[in-house]
């Protein structure tokens, strides 16, 4: 008598056992990775806890779930600086007192503080690598990687641009074939020409340097900004074989009255 109670008592708590279903199986296993959407603003780094996220916003000058409430400093800074356009016109307009600056020695103070203005709108963040998708001590000091400004897309997103876009990118070439390809001659409608495209391949050199021996995520450049190294050498030796060494010059030589590269022409 006394099992058969403990039996019935068994068979009741199987029956009051909650049921999994198989669609929960399949919620959990599409999860979409939180940080495919970027929420995280003004560089903040999103950090996944399963199902969850956190934004990291150390020294990004803001904070909340996103980044996106502005520090006390953040406040005064965005309160007392003024628009790109009313800087514009005040450095284009009042001559009567560029005049008056230009005559004494706030030319030269004024002049650093512009200076130093206009190159700290260039945006410095914290950049990535190809060997990590976080930001890491290496991407900072190892030049031999390519960096990155924008973090890269989490692996486990459902599209390769994060949650946006197509599952799969077209195929390279079809877009050359789609976009680039002319059969027939069409005039630039802003008067451009083939020297522009080489100009910008020439310029990008300086920092897209393959170094395939090592690999594709590694280059030659010397550092990870522009440094000239396409013209001047990517490193002493070249230096030497290149330059004039007189006036600061590269070698060069004189055909008809007109300056040349050596062996050009």
């Amino acid at each position: 008598m006394r099992s058969s109670v403990l039996g019935s008592v068994c068979v009741l708590l199987l029956m009051l056992r909650p049921q999994k279903c198989r669609g929960d199986d399949e919620v959990t296993s599409n999860t979409v990775n939180p940080c495919c959407y970027f929420p995280c603003q003004h560089w903040g780094v999103c950090v996944r806890f399963g199902d969850e996220y956190e934004c990291d916003c150390t020294l990004t000058g803001y904070y909340g779930v996103n980044c996106t409430v502005p520090e006390f400093w953040s406040r005064v800074h965005q309160l007392l600086k003024p628009s790109p356009d009313v800087l514009h016109y005040i450095l284009t307009h009042f001559q009567w007192l560029w005049d008056v600056i230009n005559s004494t020695f706030l030319r030269d103070v004024l002049m650093r503080v512009v200076l130093t203005v206009r190159a700290n709108l260039i945006p410095s963040p914290p950049t990535y690598n190809s060997k990590y998708g976080y930001l890491s001590w290496e991407s900072y000091y190892n030049l031999s990687y390519y960096t990155r400004i924008l973090p890269p897309v989490p692996e486990d997103c459902p599209t390769p641009l994060g949650v946006k876009g197509k599952a799969v990118l077209p195929d390279p070439e079809l877009l050359v074939e789609r976009l680039l390809r002319r059969r027939t001659f069409r005039p630039d409608p802003q008067g451009s020409n083939l020297l522009f495209a080489f100009f910008a391949q020439h310029f990008t050199h300086q920092f897209f340097k393959t170094y395939n021996r090592m690999g594709l995520g590694f280059t030659k450049a010397l550092a990870h900004g522009v440094d000239a190294g396409h013209i001047y050498g990517d490193n002493l030796q070249r230096q030497l074989v290149l330059r004039l060494h007189r006036d600061g010059k590269l070698k060069y030589q004189l055909v008809d009255g007109e300056m040349f590269p050596p062996h050009c022409c």
